[in-house]
């Protein structure tokens, strides 16, 4: 049993319920201390983080992996020893996988996007909820919040998280590379141990050490550093590329309403002139619109259009000779039914211009 993973003493049933009893740990648990101190210094973070990686590559070692990692389940004792519990959830990776039923198993605030879509998980499961549990010792907040579990949940699957630094300006840039790299949405893009994720750390806090003392600074490793993690990398290349192809559908649509509008005009001029028959059909309606019976006006540009079917100029003075009949006669109902469609055309557009402005 390695020393940072709580020790299961002895299993009893009572009263047909199963009974674990584990060893006792005078202290409390790491959310109780995040609450009580708030955001942790560099080194208090290395003493605490470094064993949660050393308990969990055990675990990872023998082919368990414990998939609630959460500082409710991180209990210190009073000299910062670890001791990883609640391993209920843990299940041998060579075994049939709980999610395989579609069931989601773990703590909303702490789950890995694979968690949140059901599919089987591996160790890079755990090292993205211990990147969630850094996120809230550095910052003393989590990444993601809602209203609902659901709200929390998509935010995993979907949203990058904002940057530690952003939360806390003095943190250094090389934790928050560290804490990024750890929760990026691809498993693949994640530390691939907890110790490569503990080794990351004691090197580049070793570096820190040695900049600090001698004032000299590695530029190379620092760029490295303050690099973007590859998930927050590809999350805004993604952004950028929906932009784009948001603009060239809002040109395309201008263009294309530009377009219809000039042969349109040219269409509507060219029957204008080439059609006597249209202007005598026009004459005659334009007698009763001027005696405002829109509905005798309204007859005839029909009985020209059975009579002249192309005729576009006939159809669009018939269009509006009903307009006109229906504010006579339904005023209210035209406006409603105006404004309706109004909305129906404005609605994409301002969706559109919305997703531009994100």
């Amino acid at each position: 049993m390695h020393p940072n993973i709580i020790r299961l003493t002895d299993v009893l049933e009572v009263s047909g319920l199963l009974v674990l009893i584990m060893e006792f740990v005078e202290g409390m648990s790491l959310k109780q201390m995040v609450r009580r101190d708030g955001p942790f210094e560099v080194e208090l973070a290395y003493t605490i983080i470094s064993q949660v990686c050393l308990g969990l590559d055990a675990a990872h070692r023998v082919g368990v992996i414990h998939r609630d990692v959460k500082p409710q389940n991180i209990l210190i004792t009073k000299v910062y020893g670890v001791k990883i519990v609640d391993l209920g959830l843990a299940r041998h990776l060579g075994g049939k996988s709980i999610s395989q039923t579609g069931i989601i198993m773990g703590t909303p605030d702490y789950m890995s996007p694979e968690q949140v879509r059901g599919k089987s998980v591996e160790a890079r499961s755990d090292i993205y909820s211990l990147g969630v549990v850094m996120y809230e010792m550095f910052t003393g907040k989590l990444p993601f919040t809602g209203s609902t579990s659901v709200a929390i949940l998509l935010a995993h699957l979907r949203q990058p998280p904002e940057s530690p630094m952003r939360v806390r300006p003095d943190l250094p840039p090389w934790i928050s590379y560290m804490i990024l790299k750890a929760m990026a949405k691809r498993a693949s893009q994640r530390f691939s141990k907890t110790t490569e994720l503990l080794n990351y750390f004691e090197k580049s806090m070793a570096e820190a050490k040695l900049e600090k003392k001698t004032g000299k600074r590695d530029t190379k490793r620092a760029k490295e550093k303050v690099a973007p993690a590859p998930e927050v990398k590809s999350s805004l290349q993604d952004r950028r590329a929906s932009r784009k192809k948001l603009r060239v559908a809002s040109t395309v649509l201008v263009a294309s309403i530009v377009i219809l509008t000039i042969v349109a005009v040219i269409a509507l001029q060219t029957q204008l002139e080439s059609s006597r028959r249209v202007q005598a059909i026009i004459s005659s309606a334009e007698e009763h619109e001027k005696q405002r019976n829109y509905q005798e006006a309204y007859d005839v540009y029909i009985d020209g259009t059975r009579e002249l079917p192309g005729s576009i100029p006939l159809y669009l003075r018939a269009g509006l000779a009903y307009i006109q009949y229906l504010s006579q006669q339904h005023p209210l109902s035209l406006v409603l039914s105006l404004l309706a469609i109004l909305v129906l055309l404005l609605t994409p557009l301002f969706l559109i211009q919305r997703r531009l402005r994100r």
